[in-house]
Order: structure tokens, then sequence, then C-alpha cells
């Protein structure tokens, strides 16, 4: 993100196994046309999204190119597995779902 709070790259695993100088800045490294979509996006959406550009992450951004938040694949992929709310275990450490 610069200095407003706007997206300007993202840096993933891909990115950085396919790097073999660990000198390099991260702003060198990183995908700047980064696929994203709005907030509103709705996960049918997300997912076309990313099976379309064939990618595991979508940034969520808004108007004004602020990062909102971030759904990835594994998330979709989860919430199909296990539909309904989301609960904390007893033990406090897993989301888990019924």
């Amino acid at each position: 993100m610069d200095g407003s709070g706007c997206l300007v790259g993202i840096i993933t695993t891909r990115d950085l196994l396919f790097e073999e100088d660990n000198h390099k800045l991260l702003s060198e490294i990183m995908t700047r046309n980064v696929v994203a979509a709005p907030p509103d996006t709705t996960l049918e959406q997300a997912e076309k999204i990313l099976h379309g550009h064939r990618i595991e992450k979508l940034p969520l951004v808004d108007s004004n190119g602020k990062l909102k938040g971030l759904i990835t694949l594994k998330d979709i992929m989860k919430i199909s597995e296990y539909p309904g709310p989301p609960r904390i275990r007893a033990d406090g450490w897993r989301w888990v779902r019924p």
C-alpha cells in the first residue's frame, strides 16, 4: 500500500518462489497489476474472478483504491466445505463450523 492506504501491489508465495535474489526490495518483487474487486463482491463472483485469472488471492478495494479486505480461494473452499456461522472451539484456538 502507498502512504494513503491505496493498494499498489501484492506479494504472493509464487512471487517469492521464483525470486532468487534475497536482497531485492519487496517493491521490486511484488505484482503491480493486481486483480481486485469491490468489497460488496459475492463469494460466487469472487470465485469466478479467482478461477478466471488463475489466482489464489483477491484483494477487496473501495472506489478510491483503498484496501478493505482479502478473500482467498482457500477461504471460499472452507466456507463451501463448512457452511453456516463460524464458532470458536472451547479451547479458543480454532474457528470451526458445525
